[in-house]
């Protein structure tokens, strides 16, 4: 009886286990992509990846607007976007509207320049471009609990462009 239980257990072990630590795929996405506004690379800038249930991921925007993103959720994700400018207190383009100064961020904005120093002109000119850029989209595209623009996201890498259409009226999400 004992060598019976005993064979059992050792040609069940390996099911066990694998019952016990999963099939070891992957649970989270990579994304690569740029943003556009109007058709316009967006040069500077966040964008920002959810799910319904609230899982939430960002990533800054690059000069062309390109962006990584890494351990995002798999599956339907909601894409926004949002620009951290200077002055972020009293900013039409705030990206954390509604929430108390205490639960935005304290680092300081992408492009601002330590006290004392001058902020570099590239700089200066891709914020400029931004915030241009951005005035000209509706406030939903820059809440991501409101945003039309849905993706499906699978384990492992993803390639996305995040179209944002300029104009104030409601837009269409991308097919």
């Amino acid at each position: 009886m004992t060598r019976c239980i005993g064979f059992l257990a050792l040609r069940s072990f390996p099911f066990l286990l694998l019952l016990v630590l999963g099939c070891g795929g992957k649970t989270t996405a990579t994304v690569e992509g740029v943003v556009t506004v109007g058709g316009k690379p967006l040069p500077m800038g966040e964008v920002v990846l959810a799910t319904d249930d609230g899982k939430v991921v960002s990533a800054p925007i690059g000069p062309s607007g390109e962006f990584k993103l890494t351990g995002a959720p798999i599956g339907s994700v909601s894409a926004a976007v949002s620009f951290l400018a200077p002055s972020m207190s009293k900013n039409p383009l705030d990206p954390f509207p509604g929430q108390p100064p205490s639960a935005k961020p304290q680092a300081a904005p992408p492009g601002n320049a330590p006290p004392g120093q001058e902020m570099p002109p590239d700089v200066k000119e891709r914020m400029k471009a931004a915030e241009d850029l951005l005035k000209a989209v509706s406030p939903e595209y820059r809440d991501v609990k409101k945003s039309p623009l849905k993706y499906t996201l699978v384990a492992g890498a993803n390639k996305i462009t995040v179209e944002v259409p300029s104009g104030k009226g409601p837009g269409k999400p991308p097919q």
